[in-house]
């Protein structure tokens, strides 16, 4: 009886870990999105490079930034 309550708690604890996580990605991309519409494009390639496991998106939006700081070839 004691295993399946442990069993539930560290599920949820997972569960709700990864949720959380992936919100503050999301808000990190947007962040980033922002600043780069406000011309801050190092402040953007900053937080687009913190976003781990990125997407072909955040891979874009790198490489955008990186040709505005005429960084060629960094990306």
């Amino acid at each position: 009886m004691m295993k399946r309550y442990m069993t539930f708690f560290v599920g949820a604890f997972l569960l709700a870990a990864s949720s959380a996580s992936a919100t503050t990605f999301q808000e990190t991309f947007y962040q980033a999105n922002d600043l780069y519409k406000e011309g801050k494009f190092s402040k953007a390639y900053e937080l687009y490079e913190k976003i781990p496991n990125k997407s072909a998106k955040v891979h874009y939006n790198l490489g955008n930034c990186a040709f505005k700081l005429n960084k060629i070839g960094y990306f």
